[in-house]
């Protein structure tokens, strides 16, 4: 069986080669990678993913790379991104090619976030869309709690101008979101993992089979194991990126009201967002914030291995988003045990369990998630009950070899219907 996939974002294996550091994201697609090749080696399996400097195919291991180079006409710049515009069809022409030239039986596309999966209509080949988040809902809860013109009012001059900045990136976003619906209703096969992703795939998919299968997550979150630890400082996580959906500013207001609330010395170590972002200043701006920063580390862009270390070391994880599916940090933080308060949004409440394996609250809501937190910090019973629950699901979940097996079971199908009798040709 040839297998390519189109990767939303630089793999694990190639991102080093790519930008020349360690790799800080796109590792759960490696870790699959190994999955699939350890329970079927007769798997020929290609990788095309976006680069920024390499060009030329390659191969690593038994795996073949397919770098596609992202780079806009020179001069274009301004005029580009003023006009918002992903669709360029140097990039859907560079698909296509990587498609003939490699002549698989099958293309999986990982999300739907870039333009990849466009090309189905055009080549013919049993393929499958992993749904990894949905810009369309994205984009519906970018002002979730914070209003447009706040956003606005933090933007720099320079970069409003130049086609920059925060308010450039939604109008991207959302026509991005457009594309994602036209890619979405041609398509017929969606792979998910959420009741969310589900329901949303019934209305922008309508012709497409759903299969329901889970993801795997990178090695460093099956090497550790979160326990309790005694100690006068106690220290809040969050892994967070830089769309305003995420809700930083009801993490960041939440984190006020729990230390008003307990005479304990409370810190909050916030990775994916440097302490210089513009949408810090934006989120604080968006309640009365009294301790300007005390107590908050921004950590920015880590590696898998320290973020392992974050959650081990951490009393809660916090999860604040406003839109998801069905997020890697939520996954590997149950993974390690590291007791969770989420919001419950998207496919979320198909991931944890209210006050079984972790305690939801209704998102953009400050006062509960400050109560959560609160409730787990003061109760060591309800914390080392949260984590051995949450450990056990997320163990049976991300079970590599069960979910090899089912991709290949997908792959198996697809290519079975296309060989049909009832099949076209």
């Amino acid at each position: 069986m040839r297998v390519l996939w189109f990767s939303n974002v630089p793999t694990h294996d190639v991102w080093s080669l790519d930008r020349a550091d360690q790799a800080r994201g796109g590792g759960w697609i490696g870790s699959l990678k190994d999955a699939i090749l350890a329970k079927n080696p007769g798997v020929q399996l290609a990788v095309a993913f976006p680069a920024e400097r390499l060009k030329e195919p390659f191969v690593s291991g038994s795996v073949t790379f397919f770098p596609m180079l992202e780079r806009h006409p020179v001069g274009s710049g301004v005029l580009r991104r003023w006009h918002h515009n992903t669709d360029r069809r140097s990039v859907l022409s560079a698909c296509i090619d990587i498609v003939h030239n490699y002549n698989p039986d099958v293309v999986h596309f990982f999300g739907t976030e870039r333009i990849f999966a466009k090309i189905i209509p055009a080549i013919h080949i049993p393929s499958a869309i992993h749904i990894q988040g949905l810009l369309t809902v994205c984009t519906r809860m970018w002002f979730r709690s914070v209003p447009y013109t706040s956003m606005i009012w933090h933007e720099r001059a320079r970069d409003l101008i130049l086609g920059r900045g925060y308010l450039h990136a939604y109008l991207e976003t959302r026509n991005s979101a457009l594309r994602e619906r036209e890619i979405l209703s041609e398509c017929t096969c969606v792979l998910g993992r959420t009741a969310w992703d589900r329901r949303v795939a019934y209305i922008l998919a309508p012709r497409a089979r759903y299969y329901s299968c889970d993801e795997t997550l990178r090695p460093e979150f099956w090497e550790v194991v979160w326990r309790p630890q005694e100690r006068k400082r106690k220290v809040l996580y969050a892994t967070i990126g830089e769309g305003f959906y995420k809700g930083l500013e009801t993490l960041l207001e939440a984190f006020e009201l729990v230390c008003d609330r307990t005479p304990e010395e409370v810190t909050l170590r916030i990775a994916g967002i440097k302490t210089e972002s513009r949408i810090v200043s934006v989120a604080r701006s968006s309640f009365a914030h009294s301790r300007r920063g005390s107590g908050v580390t921004f950590l920015g862009s880590i590696s898998a291995r320290e973020i392992a270390e974050e959650l081990t070391g951490a009393d809660v994880f916090v999860h604040p988003s406003h839109a998801d599916n069905s997020p890697n940090s939520l996954c590997e933080a149950m993974l390690i045990g590291t007791p969770i308060v989420s919001t419950n949004a998207g496919g979320i409440p198909s991931i944890v369990t209210d006050n079984v394996d972790g305690l939801l609250v209704q998102d953009g809501d400050p006062y509960a998630m400050a109560g959560a937190i609160f409730e787990i910090l003061n109760d060591g019973n309800l914390a080392a009950n949260l984590s051995e629950r949450a450990r056990s699901r997320a163990k049976k979940r991300h079970d590599p070899d069960r979910i090899a097996e089912k991709i290949i079971a997908v792959y198996e199908s697809l290519i079975g219907d296309t060989r049909s009798p009832t099949s076209p040709g």
